[in-house]
């Protein structure tokens, strides 16, 4: 467990939107405020974390007849959240999904400048998910250590270009639903039983290739985590996954047990990512190097 020191982590707080998908309990360890995103489901809209638990969502994503989308934080829920944490004398650092595809920063920043620009500092994670939420953890672990804002934000802007999210899609049926695939490419995609592979490159989701059946997808993702583990500068791996905490889980022990000098966090994958790949789907995220042909190694 992270130990506190309650009077330097009152000089910064670090914020950052939903789409991280820290669970509750990982975000309360390392003092990170959620900002969260919408979940419409129909007519009825939920706030993440809020009124619908990651649990809930699932449950819901696999029975309604409509398909989940995702709204993002408007720049009235950031400013509550920014102004209680400057009421408390502390500055903030903001992290948010990627601008690339999504408005979330600009909320943010709106926010900003309607209460202390100067204390106030909005950082473009370029990433989602995994990523986002490893940097999430980086910054905390920094205004723990007594870092500055400045160079908080200064450490940030080196590691996000080196900041990877990969994750296997268990069926290819979501993809299609949210216009990531045509209708032909799913259908035979289907039929061979591929999994895709998607992750984010320089802040837009860019597919990396597939594996048939599910045997070899964790084969693949056992490779890569391996390989990004030998990185004497990654520190931490996180296991994500939505609807399948086994597999996800067997991941865990296995880079626990090929690397138990390092940290290994388990957490549920959310909805912004959870309505464009389904159940079915788990995934690793880090902060290092990536084997471009990693795929290719692994056959």
């Amino acid at each position: 467990m992270l130990k506190r020191n309650t009077s330097i982590m009152k000089k910064i707080k670090i914020v950052v939107d939903s789409t991280c998908d820290l669970d509750l309990d990982l975000a309360e360890k390392y003092d990170i405020a959620l900002v969260p995103f919408s979940i419409i489901i129909g007519e009825k809209l939920y706030k993440e974390n809020i009124t619908i638990t990651k649990e809930e969502f699932y449950q819901m994503m696999q029975t309604t007849k409509y398909h989940p989308k995702t709204g993002l934080p408007q720049p009235k829920e950031f400013y509550e959240v920014f102004e209680k944490f400057l009421k408390e004398g502390r500055e903030i650092v903001c992290l948010t999904i990627s601008g690339a595809f999504s408005g979330t920063f600009n909320s943010a920043m709106v926010s900003s400048k309607m209460l202390d620009p100067e204390k106030i500092h909005i950082v473009d994670s370029r990433n989602s998910t995994l990523g986002l939420g490893l940097l999430a953890i980086e910054a905390a672990k920094l205004a723990e250590k007594g870092s500055s804002a400045k160079e908080i934000v200064e450490h940030l802007l080196k590691i996000i270009p080196k900041t990877r999210t990969l994750a296997m899609a268990g069926t290819l049926e979501w993809l299609q639903k949210g216009g990531r695939i045509g209708k032909a490419q799913w259908l035979v995609g289907s039929l061979l039983g591929f999994k895709p592979f998607i992750g984010l490159e320089d802040g837009v989701v860019t597919g990396f290739g597939r594996t048939r059946g599910i045997d070899t997808a964790m084969k693949a993702l056992k490779y890569v985590g391996l390989n990004a583990l030998k990185d004497p500068n990654v520190r931490i791996l996180m296991v994500g996954y939505t609807t399948l905490p086994e597999a996800a889980k067997e991941l865990v022990i296995f880079f626990k047990e090929k690397a138990p000098q390092k940290e290994i966090i388990l957490t549920r994958l959310g909805a912004a990512l959870g309505t464009q790949v389904g159940p079915g789907c788990f995934g690793l995220g880090w902060i290092g190097e990536f084997d471009k042909n990693w795929l290719k190694n692994t056959s």
